[in-house]
């Protein structure tokens, strides 16, 4: 904590296992908290980041952007229906 204000480092990771355990590694003493997004990784990642005292938060699978449909595109869908 530094000037009452807690530090957190959000690291995004999709099958990072050897990328995460040197990021977190790497991190200055300043950071309070770490926290790494498993975007369905299939390796070890999270047990890694786990490991080295990172919380772990899994984001669940998109069927959206899977079939490509973003949130722009999907916003777009629909205004044109309600124009129509």
């Amino acid at each position: 904590m530094r000037h009452n204000l807690k530090l957190s480092l959000v690291i995004p990771c999709y099958n990072e296992e050897d990328g995460v355990r040197e990021v977190i590694g790497r991190c200055p003493a300043d950071v309070d908290e770490i926290v790494v997004v498993d975007n369905n990784c299939t390796d070890r990642t999270a047990e890694v980041a786990r490991s080295l005292g990172a919380q772990v938060v899994i984001k669940a699978l998109d069927a959206g952007a899977m079939l490509g449909i973003t949130p722009v595109s999907a916003t777009a869908v629909l205004r044109s229906e309600v124009a129509a």
